[in-house]
């Protein structure tokens, strides 16, 4: 059976649903269905008041209906023994009822009709056809019957292309009915052998396709089936606000999610078998966007929230609340500290963090037993007393305390020994929830002490306010500001800078550890010139991917940002953006907003190309290009760090050489004496500013430092 409509019935659908509330569709719906002879519509819609009763239209109606069902009653009874001419007219006389929505007639007809050995494919278009006489009529009881009938027949086997049809069929059907799932898997698999041009367009199918997607599929099945899916792509810009929607919600792009949903709801007014489920659709995409960002934490602040989502903290509390209060979030809210707790064992993290102190004591007594720690000759009036270390200037300060220049003093031995001092105070530890992390730091540095472009850690001491990490000196200063000095550097300076870098990676990997904060300003370099990777704070040694949003903004890989997990590919491309900061004096990617700006630049990562000057060198760029695939899995080095140190770029390059740091470095950094620290960025203090832990007797400390520390 060929009958078409001349347009799709879900247009016919909407233009009727909308018909009541625009004067311009009702009249051009009244146009539409006395061209077509649809009589049967236009007197459901006379009925049901959203047309106004024209009783010369409707005579008109009924009067070329009869004329044509008279006609096709003659040439059926002109040959009512040919059977085969018999059922070409009942054919054409369902056909004809089906297009004027005359349910009664086209029902017997059709009847008459399916009493024959009729193939299955027939069988299909007269169900088919059934299903939009009975969606224009909205006559819930004959569009189930048939949907039934038709789900058998396609049960049964037909041919492809009903097949293919009845998936569209089914999936309009259970949008209709709010089984959104079953509705998404339908429209997706539709999409690539789309023909059903009778029911509605291919850019109505993606419509529906992006909807009930967002409602159902996980966050992979997301990106495959509609933010890449090249089935989607084709129709991008015909279903803009919705592909826009899924495409910032994907990316977590927080910020501009709750424009994007605003302007999609918007874009769907008017959407008979969507807007009736906007309010749902609202909650359920800003639910899933909570649930999204709250799965990388185990808790955070409504502020902080109300920061990422561009939107108040009343608001976010409201919002949380609801979900909470219906058990759709599960998290809780601590009202005094605004603070929300993902998990339930969320807000005990606190008591538990409390004895962090303790636990980390404990563990720093068993993994720091093994080595002697420090090489200073020593007298045995040192007994671990901190008074008996001498602070010189401020190296650093980050977040969790500062980073201070000390010297042994004479008591402990009699040559100029200077090593530098991290001090972290508990109470930040604990606030800050970094327990674990410096746990990992201590861990790790222990594991790497005695490796080429590392700092030895030599010891670790607790205190009952504060701990301290006594570490190796490196008094070249950061990479960061050589680069900045220098204006960018020459190629063979990022060679041997770059290669010392990836040996580091490669010791990293061998141990399974994702650095994670690779950046110019954590490259230090020593008195002769070779460098040391420093702060582990967001290290992990895993065999495992990764979830968690780490690193410095500026030198996150897109997989990061995406959350798709991730491995050790991320500090590749880490090297990458050092490599390319090296020579431009800058990282690649940055924000041109000052609101939310970081927002902007993972952007720009995800999104933007490399820029190079137009005389650079070619084997440079390719490297670089290379290391800055965003396709983790194409990425240079993501498989073995061997891959880059192969590169042309390091060609002439003896690693062994470099390895032993018997290669010479392109510069040394300038030094009057050994605890010089010119090259540090001068911080305005007295020494009583240091404020060194009033303990001074260090009696819990690891007896074979000690014993090493009093010259035994």
């Amino acid at each position: 059976m060929e009958f078409d409509y001349r347009k799709p019935t879900l247009e016919v659908l909407e233009l009727a649903y909308c018909a009541k509330r625009d004067k311009g569709r009702a009249e051009k719906l009244r146009a539409y269905l006395l061209g077509e002879e649809m009589l049967g519509m236009y007197e459901m819609l006379v009925a049901k008041k959203v047309l106004p009763s024209n009783k010369a239209d409707l005579d008109a109606l009924r009067e070329r209906s009869a004329a044509q069902v008279a006609r096709l009653s003659r040439t059926r009874e002109e040959d009512p023994d040919n059977e085969n001419h018999v059922l070409e007219i009942d054919k054409q006389m369902s056909e004809y009822f089906c297009q004027t929505l005359d349910m009664e007639n086209a029902e017997r007809t059709m009847a008459r009709v399916e009493q024959q050995n009729l193939s299955s494919a027939l069988r299909m278009d007269m169900l088919l056809c059934k299903i939009r006489m009975a969606m224009l009529l909205k006559n819930r009881a004959v569009l189930e019957e048939a949907m039934q009938a038709a789900g058998d027949l396609y049960e049964r086997g037909c041919d492809w292309t009903r097949r293919n049809k009845f998936k569209v069929y089914e999936g309009v059907y259970l949008l209709r009915k709010g089984a959104f799932a079953r509705a998404a898997a339908l429209f997706s698999e539709s999409l690539a052998t789309f023909e059903s041009p009778e029911i509605c367009t291919y850019e109505k199918i993606v419509l529906y396709t992006i909807f009930t997607g967002l409602l159902s599929f996980e966050r992979e099945e997301l990106r495959k089936r509609i933010v890449q899916s090249s089935d989607v792509l084709e129709a991008r810009d015909r279903v803009g606000p919705a592909y826009v929607l899924a495409e910032t919600l994907y990316l977590c792009n927080y910020p501009a999610l709750l424009g994007s949903l605003a302007r999609f709801l918007d874009a769907i007014s008017g959407e008979m078998y969507l807007e009736r489920h906007r309010d749902m659709f609202c909650r359920e995409v800003k639910l899933r966007a909570y649930k999204q960002l709250l799965k990388s934490y185990e808790s955070l602040s409504l502020e902080s929230m109300a920061c990422i989502f561009g939107v108040s903290v009343e608001y976010v509390e409201r919002d949380l609340a609801r979900y909470i209060a219906a058990d759709r979030l599960p998290c809780k809210i601590d009202r005094v500290s605004m603070t929300v707790f993902v998990s339930e064992s969320a807000p005990n993290r606190f008591n538990e963090l409390l004895e962090a102190g303790d636990e980390l004591q404990r563990m720093v007594k068993k993994r720091l037993r093994r080595r002697p720690l420090v090489c200073v000759r020593s007298s045995r009036a040192f007994q671990g007393r901190l008074s008996l270390l001498f602070p010189c200037q401020t190296l650093g300060e980050g977040a969790l305390g500062r980073v201070v220049l000390v010297q042994l003093k004479e008591e402990v031995t009699p040559d100029y020994v200077f090593l530098a001092c991290k001090i972290i105070k508990k109470r930040f530890l604990i606030e800050s929830r970094n327990a674990e992390n410096v746990k990992r730091e201590i861990d790790i540095l222990n594991q790497l002490y005695g490796r080429p472009f590392f700092p030895k850690l030599y010891s670790v001491s607790v205190f009952y306010d504060r701990l301290c990490l006594l570490m190796e000196f490196c008094s070249g200063g950061e990479l960061f500001r050589w680069i900045r000095r220098a204006g960018g550097l020459s190629y063979d300076s990022i060679r041997f800078y770059g290669a010392e870098v990836l040996l580091a990676l490669r010791t990293l990997r061998s141990l399974n550890i994702l650095y994670r904060d690779l950046k110019s300003e954590n490259i230090l370099l020593t008195a002769d010139g070779h460098i040391k990777l420093v702060d582990f704070g967001m290290s992990i040694r895993t065999k495992n991917k990764a979830w968690l949003l780490a690193g410095t903004p500026a030198c996150i890989a897109p997989e990061i940002i995406a959350s798709r997990g991730y491995g050790p590919e991320v500090d590749i491309w880490a090297f990458g953006i050092l490599l390319y900061e090296m020579k431009y004096c800058r990282t690649p990617f940055e924000s041109t907003e000052k609101v939310s700006a970081e927002q902007d630049l993972y952007n720009s990562i995800l999104n933007d190309r490399l820029s190079f000057d137009a005389d650079v060198d070619k084997d440079y760029r390719d490297l670089v290009e290379r290391l800055l695939c965003k396709d983790p899995e194409r990425r240079l080095g993501s498989s073995r760090v061997e891959d880059v140190m192969e590169h042309v770029f390091f060609a002439g390059v003896d690693w062994d050489k470099m390895e032993s740091l018997d290669v010479e470095p392109p510069a040394v950094p300038p030094m009057s004496y050994e605890g010089d620290a010119r090259n540090f960025e001068y911080y305005k203090e007295s020494i009583a500013s240091f404020d060194f832990p009033p303990m001074t007797i260090l009696e819990k400390r690891n007896p074979d430092l000690m014993k090493h520390l009093a010259g035994c």
